[in-house]
């Protein structure tokens, strides 16, 4: 359903505009809890925090305002936890129990490989829980708390779908090697069912009221048990995601083996069937509405396709045409006024009342070859949805009831980027997405001004003890992996120095201490674009984490920097933009503060690719590197102004242009 790539950090663009009222107070966080065991850092994912500020810690006192999360009037109560921000975004009617804030700026977001941000969830504490390549758990203030590895032990490429979270706070997810993973709150591993179908099929565990799970595959829908991952029972036959009813029924759209039509399923908690219609070509998972009535939308490529209304006896009709031909169309989701949201791929958004009329739409340049995030209705209303464009941009809109529009969130330059989710918004407001490109994941979290401002003047919050220890020279022991040189100018700021390739890059910082052994920094010279750091001395050493990178280092004399910078000031000869004679190809290396970087390659005068890079070899005039798995050996004439560039599929010589 979403493609997966890999590479390179890049710039995005982000309009932030304000969609509702400044005036509306948000409401408060769900207080934090004690925090489960860490597990140790993962050295797959290297996902890099790029902004901003803190976020305060909640009250306590907040949390008996805070509602409890409900799936929609129509749904059984399933087993999930009902005090976290979202547990579940499928067997659900689409509406949060939060107002969207005023989306004015970053939080904060999360960079990594394209296959590494991709869906969440958020628990009580307001921990997320992203499925990707692993399972992150990453903590309000965008720092990683743990990650579950994936290990194919069967030769499979995995991949985790969405997870859901039951009431005791254990992470039911599904692989992309077809099985059925348990995860514990602390990052282990519960369980794992065996493989449950012969081909994989992107699914989001439902839960039941008393706990059971329900799973589809490409062959049926399974029944587990919750505490040992066995199969209670199966539905044979090509089946989507389940919605349960209230009084215990599942409905599932799908096929028996020898019916070539596909039809609508209403199955009993036992796995034994009620009922079957055949509805040609249904194309989306059912919605339950607040009085048992169950919307799907069916497929036709060449002809119109159909909202369908189902009734809990099986009775059904077609209450709405949607002109358009459709290969692919959103989920519904429901009101708490009954009305219908879903979007086509044709570019159209629809508000469909429940009796079939239309209360308005929204044509998105009608024509266009367009895909929608689902739908996601606030507390207040205000419809939220993801647009990506085929002209290379996207964009999250809000509407209000009327259909009137406005953009909040918008990535129209390069590098382009697909929104995967519209998103969870978070008990105070807060919006929480990920986009991908070819290169990159990234988790954002966008917010309102006043947020920010607040985070700020905690981050600078003064220590209690002394913090010269941490000052002086550091790099890792018998390498020039990390080094640095950090000083604290005052009560709540200081610079780090970082030594690299014959460079010094002076950052600025605030900090936090967290202990009398213990430092956190924000390190960066940009409010927007900054990352946390944390320093612990440990006897006559220090660990520097960042991120999911952890080094252990050691106090370095001032003459052992010198001679480093000495050593690796050959790579000044390579820095610059070069090109070649009719500067049709052109690169440029911009060299990162370990033994590694970025290079960029253009085309008509604008940058085209970046691809991050490790030097595999440095000696005078020559350079070897390992550009995204390509060998590229780069060679400085006598000159110092040309340069010949050798890889896989070419050969050519540059001059420098700057």
């Amino acid at each position: 359903m979403r493609h997966r790539v890999t590479v390179a950090a890049l710039l995005i663009l982000i309009l932030l505009v304000g969609c509702t009222s400044n005036d509306q107070e948000a409401l408060s966080e769900i207080p934090q809890t004690a925090s489960p065991t860490n597990i140790v850092e993962s050295n797959v994912s290297k996902a890099v925090i790029e902004s901003v500020d803190e976020i305060p810690p909640t009250s306590t006192e907040s949390s008996s305002i805070v509602p409890e999360f409900i799936q929609g009037n129509g749904y059984a109560s399933g087993g999930y936890d009902k005090q976290a921000i979202q547990p579940t975004i499928s067997n659900w009617a689409g509406v949060s129990r939060f107002k969207l804030a005023d989306i004015e700026a970053p939080i904060w977001n999360l960079k990594g490989k394209p296959d590494e941000f991709m869906n969440i969830v958020i628990g009580r504490d307001g921990v997320i829980y992203n499925a990707g390549k692993n399972i992150t758990a990453i903590n309000r203030d965008g720092s990683i708390k743990w990650v579950y590895e994936y290990v194919s032990s069967s030769g499979l490429v995995g991949q985790f779908f969405t997870p859901s979270i039951s009431t005791d706070g254990t992470i039911y997810v599904s692989n992309g090697d077809r099985s059925l993973y348990a995860i514990n709150a602390d990052g282990t591993l519960m369980w794992k069912t065996p493989t449950l179908s012969k081909t994989a099929r992107e699914s989001s565990p439902s839960i039941g009221d008393n706990g059971t799970l329900y799973l589809t595959s490409s062959e049926g829908l399974f029944a587990i048990n919750p505490k040992d991952g066995s199969v209670i029972w199966t539905f044979a036959g090509s089946v989507d995601s389940p919605a349960i009813a209230k009084d215990g029924t599942i409905y599932i759209s799908g096929k028996r083996k020898t019916d070539k039509v596909g039809g609508f399923f209403a199955i009993t908690s036992e796995g034994t069937e009620k009922w079957y219609i055949p509805i040609k070509g249904i194309n989306s998972s059912p919605t339950i509405g607040p009085d048992g009535t169950v919307y799907v939308i069916t497929n036709d490529p060449v002809g119109p396709s159909y909202l369908v209304s189902i009734k809990p006896n099986g009775q059904h009709k077609y209450i709405f045409r949607i002109p358009e031909p459709q290969n692919d169309t959103t989920n519904i989701s429901i009101s708490d006024e009954n009305v219908l949201y879903f979007a086509t791929r044709f570019g159209t958004v629809y508000a469909i009342r429940d009796n079939g009329t239309k209360l308005w739409e929204y044509a998105h340049k009608p024509g266009r070859d367009v895909t929608f995030t689902d739908p996601l209705i606030d507390s207040e209303g205000t419809l939220l949805i993801g647009i990506n464009d085929s002209y290379n941009f996207s964009m999250m809109k809000a509407f209000d009831k009327s259909g009137k529009d406005k953009t909040i969130v918008s990535f129209t330059e390069p590098p382009y980027y697909k929104l995967l989710q519209t998103g969870i918004i978070g008990s105070d407001g807060s919006l929480y997405f990920t986009i991908v490109n070819g290169h990159e994941s990234i988790l954002h979290a966008v917010g309102s001004k006043q947020k920010t401002a607040t985070a700020k003047t905690d981050e600078k919050a003064a220590p209690n003890n002394d913090i010269s220890q941490f000052a002086g020279k550091w790099s890792t022991p018998g390498s020039d992996e990390l080094a640095f040189d950090i000083s604290f100018t005052d009560d709540n700021s200081g610079v780090i120095t970082y030594y690299s390739m014959g460079e010094e890059y002076p950052n600025n910082f605030g900090y936090i201490q967290s202990g009398a052994s213990s430092v956190i920094l924000r390190v960066g010279n940009d409010d927007q674009d900054r990352a946390t750091v944390k320093l612990v001395l440990e006897g006559d050493g220090l660990t520097y984490e960042e991120g999911n990178n952890k080094y252990t280092l050691e106090r370095s004399a001032s003459s052992q920097v010198a001679d480093d910078l000495a050593e690796t000031s050959l790579i000044d000869g390579f820095k610059g933009k070069w090109c070649d004679e009719n500067s049709t190809f052109c690169i440029q290396l911009l060299f990162g503060v370990e033994s590694n970087g970025i290079i960029d390659y253009f085309k008509d005068g604008q940058i085209s690719t970046s691809v991050d890079f490790e030097i595999n070899y440095l000696e005078e005039s020559y350079l070897e590197l390992d550009a995204g798995g390509v060998n590229v050996q780069l060679t400085i004439g006598d000159d110092g102004g040309s340069m010949e560039f050798f890889d896989a599929l070419m050969n050519v010589t540059m001059t420098r242009t700057d």
